[in-house]
């Protein structure tokens, strides 16, 4: 029993869940699900020895596809097939839509009426110019016999027989191994591509085993020289180019051009084919891509042969590997020198994961999907199956602000590669979590706390004229309420020096005072912040006590005095030490921004006009008379 009898199986048994989502109680007898039964009676029941549903009055009887069938108003047993599986397991997988196709030839081989060579095709040009759709005049064939065209085909390929049936065949055709041959009227068109965008979990319990990974199925074709041909046909097209992808690669992984590839039949009868980019999975599978961009999503990708996912060879190593949604998302990477594969698709997550079971964890695996629903579902499979399976892996939005790697790539190749060459700085960087403060900051809100400079450990600025911002410092230090250590230049401390004030008689501060007179920190070198941080850690290891370090910046230029204010700003939080900085006018509205509390300095008559805002953002304004 292949995978596909074990899915189908494993369907029919779905029919009592199907009909409870429904509302129906399976165990019970319910209404009849006729369309065309119009009674209003509990006339039908679930027979459990077939797996179907039974009416006693109409007699009809249905499986779980033809209920499915009837719902979603689909009329051929591929479309219900496939539906059936997306409900219940998730999007179809390539290698059963081939199972499922040689089902149905199996299954209508002595019913069907066979083919007739005929040379009545015509070529028609599709919007957009870039696939050509061959199509058929009507003619009213003989009884038991469809006409199919053979004059298109190229020579080299018709003398290859490809085993697989068109619909209405019970015979073998000639046709092309390279492309998509083997649909017909009836099932020429894929019928799953419609659902090849959704992407359910499978049940826990259920896990069809397919074909090994890396073993192609038995009596596969080999379609190496169908490469070599494609890849002589690059000069036709520039369609990889195009999407970013460099020589390097297309050589290395064989890409090619087939500007005839076989897509299968229009519902007349007649071939379709594509001017097709052909991207190889191994020898024996590969997936064909529609270059008309104005073409359908159901008619932009044809898959051919057993493959599972794209360059799963760099998986068989260790180090790092980015797992995208779609070829050349992995193609995008592989031309900026990174390794990655590609599940082909997001409801293939599965496969990847059935193979990593064989696999140690020295893999470091990034998942980047399609910013999409699809993408977002199929990334969270894949970060589940990998946590269980303790192989290391990032989730994360590589392609951003664009849909996926190679709409990245062609919109910016530069800033693409720079974000993946610098990831894991990326991926490290983090934000800092907020920081309550050790104790209540200090805010000055009166003149005696502006006389005490009891400061938190932080950094404070007063702005104003320079001469009155030494003018009130030199009031302050009068009061002899404060021990500071005054960094500036020699100039600008002679000055401050001359408005200083001595007792009465006196030539000199009492010993018991002396503590609390300024001294200079000359600041004479090219790294003032540096001679401060110096200085202040001579003095804390001397045994120096609580003391309030006062920079004069009002000889800076803007820009040196936000630079260096953002400096005393991390000195401050570093040393847990509080630093106040003098800065002229036109520096202080930047400067403000550095600070925890900034005052601005203005004078009237005899005292001082101090404002700013306190700790709750509320305005202050307060005098400081002079001398007090």
């Amino acid at each position: 029993m292949n995978e596909f009898e074990r899915t189908l199986q494993y369907l029919r048994s779905k029919l009592p869940e199907y009909l409870a989502q429904r509302g129906i109680n399976p165990q019970a007898k319910f209404n009849c699900l006729n369309p065309a039964h119009k009674e209003n009676l509990p006339t039908m029941s679930y027979r459990e020895q077939d797996q179907t549903v039974q009416c006693f009055n109409c007699h009809v009887s249905y499986d779980i596809f033809k209920l499915i069938g009837i719902d979603y108003n689909l009329q051929s047993f591929e479309e219900q097939f496939a539906k059936a599986h997306e409900i219940f397991i998730g999007a179809m997988p390539y290698n059963l839509q081939d199972q499922l196709y040689e089902y149905l030839r199996q299954r209508n081989s002595n019913v069907r009426p066979g083919f007739a060579a005929a040379n009545d095709y015509r070529a028609e040009q599709t919007p957009g110019g870039a696939s050509v759709v061959y199509t058929r005049e009507f003619q009213p064939a003989q009884p038991g016999a469809f006409k199919m065209s053979n004059t298109f085909m190229p020579q080299e390929r018709r003398q290859v027989q490809d085993t697989r049936l068109g619909a209405g065949t019970g015979a073998a055709t000639t046709q092309s191994p390279f492309g998509f041959g083997g649909g017909g009227q009836g099932f020429g068109q894929n019928p799953f591509s419609n659902f090849a965008s959704q992407n359910n979990r499978a049940p826990a319990s259920f896990a069809p085993q397919g074909t090994a990974f890396g073993t192609p199925a038995e009596g596969s074709t080999d379609y190496s020289e169908y490469y070599k041909q494609c890849q002589l046909q690059l000069d036709r097209t520039d369609y990889f180019r195009q999407r970013g992808i460099s020589d390097e690669v297309i050589r290395r992984f064989r890409l090619g051009y087939d500007d005839h590839c076989e897509a299968g039949f229009d519902q007349s009868g007649g071939k379709i084919l594509w001017r097709a980019a052909i991207i190889p999975y191994s020898d024996h599978a590969y997936i064909a891509r529609n270059t008309d961009r104005n073409a359908p999503p159901a008619e932009r990708f044809k898959h051919r042969g057993g493959g599972d996912f794209f360059n799963k060879q760099v998986l068989d190593k260790p180090g790092t590997v980015f797992v995208t949604e779609g070829e050349f998302d992995a193609l995008s990477l592989e031309t900026l020198g990174y390794s990655a594969v590609s599940l082909g698709g997001s409801g293939n997550v599965r496969y990847l994961l059935e193979y990593l079971k064989t696999r140690g964890n020295d893999l470091q695996l990034y998942i980047c999907m399609d910013n999409d629903e699809a993408g977002e579902e199929a990334a969270k499979q894949l970060a589940s199956g990998l946590y269980a399976l303790h192989i290391p892996y990032h989730r994360v939005n590589l392609s951003f602000p664009y849909k996926d790697p190679n709409e990245a790539l062609c919109a910016d190749r530069d800033a693409f590669k720079e974000r993946l060459d610098n990831l894991k700085e990326l991926l490290s960087f983090k934000l800092l979590p907020p920081e309550l403060p050790k104790g209540e900051h200090s805010f000055i809100t009166s003149p005696e706390e502006l006389n005490a400079l009891k400061l938190s450990p932080a950094f404070y600025s007063l702005g104003g004229s320079a001469q009155l911002l030494r003018n009130l410092m030199a009031d302050i230090l009068n009061s002899r309420l404060c021990h500071v250590v005054y960094a500036a230049g020699r100039s600008q401390w002679l000055y401050l020096c001359s408005q200083l004030k001595l007792p009465s008689g006196q030539n000199q501060l009492p010993e018991s005072l002396q503590a609390l007179n300024p001294r200079l920190l000359p600041l004479d070198g090219s790294d003032p912040i540096k001679t401060i941080r110096t200085a202040v850690n001579a003095l804390r290891l001397q045994g120096e006590g609580e003391f309030v370090t006062v920079v004069d910046l009002c000889a800076y230029t803007p820009e040196q005095s936000v630079a260096y204010a953002l400096e005393l700003s991390r000195l401050a939080e570093v040393l847990g030490m509080p630093f106040m900085a003098l800065c002229n006018v036109k520096s202080a509205p930047l400067v403000e921004a550095v600070a925890l509390q900034h005052l601005d300095v203005s004078a009237a008559d005899e005292h001082f006009i101090l404002s700013g805002f306190d700790g709750s953002g509320r305005s202050l304004n307060f005098k400081k008379f002079r001398g007090v």
